[in-house]
């Protein structure tokens, strides 16, 4: 008997079997499905064809373009062994995947048609020109393409994966099954033709010996060549990733009981196989009828029909886990599971969100805005306190530009910051002003940095506003005392006091400096004018350097005040400030002096009582 060395996909599955598998595939996930052969052959019926790929298909041209688009997919698949996401020539996502078994391509499968987003304008404009070239209504396409269902890539990736890998089981089984057949009828051969062999020749003993012993050694081959491959398949099954365990049904279905588990299995679930063969599935797994598998487990051995479990979490006295299950029946009646361990996993998600939640709830409770904004500048999100600072709903901002609620006069400096922001520089803390709901401007305080992807790319700017109005308040607040104290402040420093009339004291203390002597000339003057005086005693005791600057500056007053018809006495210069300006050469000529205020004012008295000013 031949052995065909490269079976073909419809030689090692039974295709209705597999069409079945497509059909519930397709329903369950709601998308079209179909598998082609190598040659670009259709080798099962389109399952749940959508409205939009069977118009497509309903015009000679239609159908053309949509199986010439299926061909070049397959042809892009036999260049992988993973599977895909591609698109037809009319925007339509199908998940590709290759089936390969021994390194030879045997088909292709595609799950489709699937949109990830809605289409866009430009996508919908497309397929309007498609429909005038392969002769049908855009319009009724384009309806077709506005109902096609938008499911997420990871989704239909993940239950087509799933599929991909039964089919690959299926597939491998069936070879395995085939090379059994071809052995158990060579070997009946073998028998058969031994058995004849013997008859016919019992006269030739010797004839008959040697014969004998070449059927035995045919036999022992055939009986080698059983060996092995039940010793693949046993390899094939014990060295399978997923855990698997078969079961044969108990009183029609009542119980099940242990027939095997490979050492994932054992693996997974901590447990000797040799401790379950025979064991009912209730007692050695008491939780499996709450689990719900029970109940699959019943159903696939009543219909026949393979049954995905979903991942669930199983619990009993001993343990809590999550698993997810497949379930098919064999030929021979017993129930195979597939399964996998997604404890690890589904703990993952668990804490992600538990960490999630966390932060949403820090964020929503902080009295700062936060905000993240994309690389155009939209608003993708805004925390709750964004409607306390501007009165707006967050609804009516996202996805809008950030500058449409800054205060116009600030939204040049925003937006440069921004690019920096967007090219991966540092931007420091700045304010800005924000456009509240009543019309009224909102100061607050900006602190934003780069938004990093997992890559490290920039996709945006992420950070902080604070409402600085309190604080405005109390900074205007403040640099009005300031300003209140540091008129106190000047009419303290440069006091003018009128003693008698027509005399004016003007006392100086600490430094004196360009600013300083220009306010008091000015005081003096106003002071002069407004009190029609005649004498200005000007009294230095409190100024512990005079220097030549100091000497002119004392100059310069009293020749200003006698333009005003007074004149000034200078008194209370210390000592050793004499000795300065006359080592310095300084010429005092022109300024009357005296030794203190109390001589001043003698002097002073003199000059008013006298009636006049004098040289």
């Amino acid at each position: 008997m031949n052995k065909k060395k490269n079976p073909s996909l419809k030689e090692l599955v039974d295709l209705s079997e597999l069409q079945l598998i497509q059909d519930n595939f397709a329903e369950a996930v709601g998308t079209s499905s179909v598998i082609f052969s190598p040659g670009c052959e259709p080798l099962t019926e389109f399952s749940n064809p959508t409205g939009f790929c069977s118009l497509i298909q309903s015009t000679t041209a239609g159908k053309e373009r949509c199986f010439q688009s299926l061909r070049e997919m397959v042809r892009g698949a036999l260049e992988s062994e993973e599977p895909r996401i591609m698109y037809c020539f009319a925007h339509g996502g199908h998940f590709v995947a290759p089936i390969v078994i021994g390194g030879k391509h045997k088909g292709t499968m595609f799950a489709g048609q699937f949109t990830p987003t809605e289409f866009s304008e430009g996508q919908l404009e497309d397929i309007r020109r498609i429909a005038g070239e392969i002769g049908l209504d855009p319009e009724l396409l384009l309806a077709e393409a506005e109902q096609m269902r938008v499911v997420s890539e990871d989704a239909v990736r993940n239950y087509s994966s799933l599929l991909f890998q039964i089919v690959g089981v299926i597939a491998k089984l069936g070879s395995q099954a085939g090379e059994l057949r071809q052995v158990r009828d060579a070997l009946q051969e073998a028998h058969d033709a031994l058995e004849r062999r013997v008859q016919e020749r019992t006269s030739e003993l010797a004839e008959a010996n040697a014969g004998l012993q070449h059927e035995i050694a045919e036999r022992k081959s055939a009986e080698d060549a059983l060996r092995e491959g039940e010793e693949r398949f046993r390899m094939m099954f014990e060295n399978l990733s997923n855990a698997v365990a078969v079961y044969e049904s108990v009183d029609y279905g009542a119980d099940f009981i242990f027939k095997d588990l490979n050492r994932t299995g054992e693996t997974i679930d901590d447990v000797k196989r040799e401790d379950l063969i025979g064991k009912s599935v209730l007692n050695v797994f008491p939780g499996v009828v709450e689990f719900g598998l029970f109940d699959v487990f019943r159903r696939v051995w009543q219909t026949g029909e393979p049954e995905h479990y979903p991942a669930s979490r199983y619990k009993d006295e001993k343990i809590a886990v999550w698993r997810e299950n497949y379930v098919y029946k064999l030929p021979s009646g017993e129930i195979v599971t597939i399964y996998d361990d997604v404890t690890e996993q589904k703990q993952m998600e668990e804490s992600l969100a538990e960490s999630e939640e966390k932060h949403r709830t820090l964020v929503e409770t902080l009295t700062d805005l936060v905000f993240i904004v994309d690389m155009e500048g939209r608003f993708t999100y805004l925390s709750p306190i964004f409607e306390d600072i501007t009165g707006y709903p967050v609804r009516d901002f996202i996805g809008h530009s950030f500058t449409e609620v800054i205060v116009p006069e600030y939204i040049e400096s925003a937006v440069n910051r921004f690019k920096k922001g967007v090219s991966g520089e540092e931007i420091s803390l700045y304010e800005i002003e924000l456009i509240h709901k009543d019309k009224k401007s909102v100061p607050v305080e900006l602190n934003s940095i780069s938004l990093l992807n997992a890559d490290g790319g920039v996709v945006g700017t992420t950070g902080t506003a604070r409402d600085i109005t309190k604080r405005k308040e109390l900074e205007q607040q403040l640099q009005q005392a300031f300003d209140k104290l540091k008129v106190s402040y000047e009419e303290l420093s440069i006091p003018v006091i009128q003693v008698w009339d027509g005399v004016l004291v003007l006392p100086i203390i600490g430094v004196l400096d360009n600013e300083r002597i220009n306010r008091l000339m000015e005081t003096m003057l106003a002071k002069i004018v407004e009190t029609q005086s005649r004498v200005v005693i000007i009294d230095v005791t409190g100024v512990r350097s005079v220097d030549t600057n100091v000497a002119n500056d004392l100059i310069n007053m009293t020749k200003a005040a006698k333009l005003l018809g007074a004149k000034c006495v200078v008194t209370g210069i210390r000592p050793e400030a004499a000795h300065t300006l006359v080592g310095l050469g300084v010429d005092m000529s022109e300024i009357t002096t005296k030794r203190s205020m109390q001589e001043g004012l003698k002097y002073a008295l003199q000059i008013a009582g006298a009636g006049g000013v004098g040289a």
